[in-house]
């Protein structure tokens, strides 16, 4: 993913989308419109279910908070998209422990 995109995220169609910045005529799916929850699969096969927020990271990766799933997904630089935060499930386990 190019740095500097403009990310837009549709809660009505599910999907993460990318304008260009150099070109903004261009909008291009990143992530979303697929079924798949597992981690490492291509991120346009990836399901999303009240996506919230979108962000890249300083690396170049994207972010993307759920508040269905209770977590975060990561968009790598690679279009393969990964859990990076949260279990899917409501609660609070305390600090000092591990983000998944």
């Amino acid at each position: 993913m190019t740095m500097n995109n403009l990310y837009h995220i549709s809660s009505l169609l599910l999907l993460l989308f990318a304008v260009n910045s150099t070109c903004a005529q261009t909008i291009t799916t990143i992530a979303g419109g697929g079924t798949s929850a597992a981690d490492g699969v291509p991120a346009t096969t990836a399901r999303f279910v009240q996506p919230q927020s979108a962000e890249q990271s300083f690396h170049g990766d994207v972010h993307v908070t759920s508040g269905y799933f209770y977590g975060s997904r990561v968009v790598k630089q690679n279009s393969l998209i990964y859990n990076f935060a949260g279990n899917g499930a409501l609660g609070y386990s305390g600090d000092g422990g591990l983000a998944t």
